[in-house]
């Protein structure tokens, strides 16, 4: 979680008759200068979370030591007071915090309540479990992998309801709609908002909220850099190109409803709010130590996929049911991107050349030899399109970083070892066809096979 600051409300302490943990104000008189905080989440498990006054609407800090909460206007933990930020009222007024901090039975007890109320406003089951995962996965993005990232594709009513339930559900929910670089920049991310981009953008800027998935994300802002890593739930229209997506992306395509479309209005909604939110906090607070050491994985899946299988398992603390359901949910969606890069050319081209790889002493590949294999794997594919040379040429460079040169027959890439590592490489993280073939595999395959995306070893499955 960032280091960042969080802001508090001055006054009286308001207790939750339903919280059976006990709280404490700590005195107006400051043991050290306040430190303005949006947030901490320390080494230990101790936490403080920003909630608002459910009386006043003013900000206050919750810290949880796993046992008991101190609230109030301030907190004190280790010798250090914090009080929370002072925040424009636009954000006090469309971001929903809990107001509480309370019990919430177990996970599976949890998962499945927000999970059946879904349902029950409106969203297919299928949707729904999709959805319940994304939440869960959107109160520990300080302590994933990468960010959790949802795309929903199809019907627009459908949508919008998902979207609005989402807003009740999510950490820091955030409704964006005319979404620009600019805006997305200037966005408070220190909140550690989960965005609900609820109108289609640009494919530049779907590009730029995918890469926003990661970590160590910056965007340079007033002669500074501001970090744009962030939990996002985007809506792609009809149809989406998912080639602009990649693998650690959860995705959701919503038909329109055969029935009346459900409406969930004000008072819907906020109770939805009251009776979630606060066990959501309760639950990130008290596990927020064991998400962030948690060693899930799903080492049977494609690169990118197991990444997104580690990003939605991790949060569910205690809950081997639950992390073994995501085994068919994963592997629905890696069987729908393999079938979509099965006539996507540019996983066709590094195919291609990746068979150039395979074909003994080889020492290169002319540029027209590749864009004419890459045309036959598509042809072999019921596809009729012809790649030609300058096209191959131009994609190899830009999409893969590798540099044809000329010489007496023309443009070619020169198959030194480094360029067959990085063939292999791009090969192994598009999850291309030929790699199955696991009978074939060079030294190459075998390299890029036994080491993961974040260096360890690939498990036998």
């Amino acid at each position: 979680m960032h280091p960042n600051r969080h802001s508090a409300k001055q006054g009286r302490n308001h207790p939750h008759p339903k919280n059976t943990l006990r709280k404490r104000v700590v005195a107006e008189t400051p043991l050290t200068s306040p430190l303005e905080t949006y947030g901490e989440a320390f080494s230990d498990g101790t936490c403080i979370e920003l909630v608002k006054d459910s009386e006043t609407g003013r900000l206050q800090l919750l810290a949880f030591d796993g046992e008991k909460q101190t609230r109030g206007a301030r907190v004190e933990l280790g010798g250090q007071l914090y009080v929370p930020p002072e925040l424009h009222p636009s954000i006090l007024q469309s971001m929903t915090l809990p107001a509480d901090c309370v019990e919430y039975g177990t996970t599976d007890k949890l998962f499945t309540a927000i999970e059946e109320t879904l349902i029950n406003n409106g969203i297919p089951e299928d949707a729904a479990l999709r959805l319940t995962y994304f939440a869960f996965a959107a109160c520990f993005t300080d302590c994933l992998p990468a960010a959790p990232c949802l795309v929903i594709t199809g019907s627009r009513p459908e949508t919008l309801l998902a979207f609005r339930l989402l807003g009740c559900l999510v950490r820091h929910p955030m409704p964006l709609i005319d979404l620009s670089m600019a805006s997305f920049r200037s966005a408070p991310m220190s909140l550690q908002p989960t965005f609900l981009i609820e109108q289609v953008v640009q494919p530049s800027m779907v590009r730029l909220l995918i890469a926003a998935n990661n970590r160590d994300a910056s965007l340079p802002s007033k002669g500074g850099l501001v970090n744009v890593y962030s939990a996002k739930a985007i809506y792609r229209g009809m149809i989406a190109d998912d080639t602009l997506l990649g693998d650690g992306v959860l995705q959701i395509n919503l038909l329109p409803s055969r029935g009346k479309l459900p409406v969930l209005d004000v008072r819907a909604k906020k109770a939805i709010e009251n009776q979630f939110q606060p066990m959501l906090l309760m639950y990130r607070a008290r596990n927020i130590d064991k998400v962030r050491n948690s060693e899930f994985d799903l080492p049977e899946f494609a690169s990118g996929i197991r990444i997104l299988g580690r990003i939605l398992g991790a949060p569910l603390v205690d809950a081997p049911e639950l992390q073994a359901a995501l085994r068919p949910v994963l592997q629905g969606q890696q069987e729908k991107i393999r079938a979509q890069r099965w006539l996507d050319a540019r996983c066709v081209v590094i195919e291609a050349a990746l068979a150039f790889c395979h074909r003994g002493q080889t020492d290169r590949a002319h540029v027209g030899a590749i864009a004419d294999s890459a045309t036959e794997i598509l042809k072999g594919r019921g596809e009729s399109v012809k790649l030609e040379d300058k096209e191959v040429g131009a994609m190899l460079r830009s999409v893969f970083g590798i540099i044809p040169k000329r010489d007496a027959k023309g443009f070619a890439v020169r198959l030194t070892e480094d360029i067959r590592r990085k063939i292999h490489s791009h090969a192994h993280l598009l999850d291309v066809a030929s790699l199955e073939d696991r009978e074939a595999r060079c030294p190459h395959c075998i390299e890029v096979f036994s080491v993961d995306d974040h260096g360890g070893p690939e498990k036998d499955h």
